[in-house]
């Protein structure tokens, strides 16, 4: 049994475009585990969204519902970005600021041209998950340091 850190931060993976890449992507990055030593994930949307992505990537995915972010047992197992989509499809991630909650955003796009056939990179996805992740323990040490002074 794979067990979470639960000092890893706790970040909202959200299904993105149902019609684009983005379901197929979160499918394959949750399956493999290539994300779990960056933060707890915890994905925002349609079960049947999920789904349809992982049969799109040939992929099983065993996961359950929960009521809030505080249920999980976390033992078991837009315009902006034109620029930075043709710096670094596969690898550029826009972050918002001045907000409370991280929001970070992969380059990538809906690529409706390659939906459903496995071929769609997770690499910007990838990215924008560890860059949420670095941003918010940043902002939990800072936090910790200042209630220390």
């Amino acid at each position: 049994m794979r067990v979470v850190s639960s000092r890893l931060p706790l970040l909202g993976l959200m299904l993105g475009d149902y019609t684009g890449i983005e379901p197929e992507q979160c499918a394959r990055v949750l399956s493999d585990g290539r994300l779990h030593d960056a933060a707890r994930l915890l994905v925002v949307g349609d079960a049947g969204v999920l789904q349809q992505g992982a049969r799109d990537v040939g992929i099983e995915l065993a996961w359950h519902r929960c009521a809030a972010p505080e249920t999980v047992d976390w033992s078991r197992p837009d315009q902006g970005q034109i620029a930075t989509k043709l710096q670094g499809f596969n690898r550029g991630v826009t972050l918002t600021g001045g907000l409370k909650t991280v929001f970070t955003i992969p380059a990538h796009g809906t690529a409706f041209d390659i939906v459903g056939t496995g071929r769609a990179s997770t690499g910007a996805l990838e990215q924008a998950v560890r860059l949420a992740a670095r941003v918010a323990v940043t902002r939990q040490q800072s936090a910790r340091a200042s209630a220390s002074v």
